[in-house]
């Protein structure tokens, strides 16, 4: 006879969760009303009930390694019909926060995304980091003449400096997303039965990430409409950033060295990705100031650190390209450090902030289609 394998809750899990901003946990009497309410939610082993659940008991493990968490969009159709104020949308976000928090390495920063405390710790490490870049590749001393930002670090040092911190990143991702994937697909030996025909691994992630571009599932949210456009927002704005960094790396290499006009490529997608990342981020912060009654969120330390970096990359690149124009020397480079350094802790952090989301969500919404648990 086979052994049954004896599941032990884990009690500082739950703590945990409830640090993270899942402090309503506990309020949950199992009615179902959310797994009904959600338009999210398949028929099969629907979301989020099981997840209220496990995350009581502190089964830490099967939430680890359910898709289904990735799934929800926070968009609060549950917490506003919930009789009891359990706000299932924030504990599936503290579950998501400390799965990130789980899969990532080095297992320490775990700790430092728990609470400001480290917040200065975690800022000074990029800054020592700019400024060991600067005395080895570039030039700590104020250029002289017309004012160009690459002047402080020739555009060659900064395409190693740069390319060090994206491997990092690439391999941190890469590491968390390989965990998370094997755990999820070791969830269900025997997944929900496909609503459609099982689609190729290929077509599952096309559909995944065709999903994301779109932000299709946030459309299907009625108590929160507006996060759609804030998420959609902020996502494309950041892709034009990276769009623009990308075209200034082509510049260079086909000899085109700036200043550039604004009236250039990459002026227009960078000036542009701005105004929408500044939009997102302050549509953002406004939600979570003046929440409504139908999208009452707890915001915790996870959420702002992500928040409010972007905003202050996005804010401190506009004042550099202002300060630029007005033709200020000494304010333009100090601002334009002080840029490098937001830049830098927003690359190095990513994929150990609410940044990671975009790889586990893919993964997850992938697993979903392949299986056939994503709702039509």
């Amino acid at each position: 006879m086979e052994k049954q394998k004896v599941i032990k809750p884990d009690t500082e899990f739950v703590r945990e969760v409830i640090g993270l901003g899942g402090e309503s946990l506990k309020k949950c009497f199992q009615c179902g009303t959310c797994s009904v309410v959600c338009s999210l939610s398949p028929d099969d082993k629907p979301f989020p009930r099981k997840e209220m659940m496990w995350a009581q008991r502190g089964l830490k493990d099967k939430l680890l390694k359910d898709p289904d968490v990735w799934l929800c969009h926070r968009c609060n159709d549950c917490t506003a019909y919930c009789p009891r104020d359990a706000k299932p949308g924030d504990v599936l976000a503290a579950v998501r926060s400390y799965a990130i928090m789980s899969y990532t390495l080095p297992g320490f920063l775990r700790k430092a995304f728990s609470s400001p405390v480290y917040l200065l710790p975690m800022l000074a490490l990029p800054a020592l980091l700019l400024f060991a870049f600067l005395a080895i590749a570039g030039d700590l001393t104020l250029p002289k003449g017309e004012i160009v930002e690459n002047h402080m670090i020739p555009n060659p040092d900064a395409y190693i400096g740069m390319a060090v911190i994206i491997v990092f990143v690439a391999v941190v991702a890469v590491i968390g997303g390989f965990r998370f994937w094997k755990g999820i697909n070791e969830s269900e030996k025997d997944p929900a039965p496909a609503s459609d025909p099982p689609k190729s691994w290929l077509k599952s992630f096309a559909f995944a990430i065709l999903g994301i571009l779109l932000h299709g599932d946030f459309g299907k949210c009625q108590a929160n409409k507006t996060n759609r456009y804030t998420h959609l927002a902020i996502f494309y704005g950041f892709i034009l950033l990276l769009l623009a960094a990308f075209l200034g790396a082509v510049y260079h290499l086909a000899g085109i060295e700036s200043p550039y006009s604004l009236t250039s490529p990459i002026k227009i997608a960078g000036n542009l990705g701005s105004l929408l990342l500044l939009a997102g981020c302050a549509l953002a912060i406004y939600r979570r100031f003046f929440p409504g009654s139908s999208n009452r969120s707890r915001t915790t330390y996870f959420d702002w650190f992500l928040i409010l970096l972007l905003t202050f990359v996005a804010i401190s690149g506009v004042v550099t390209e202002v300060v630029r124009l007005a033709d200020l020397p000494t304010a333009t480079y100090s601002v334009y450090l002080v840029h490098l350094w937001l830049l830098f802790s927003l690359l190095i952090y990513a994929p150990f902030s609410k940044g990671a989301h975009f790889i586990y969500r893919t993964l997850a919404m992938a697993y979903a289609q392949k299986v056939g648990r994503v709702v039509r």
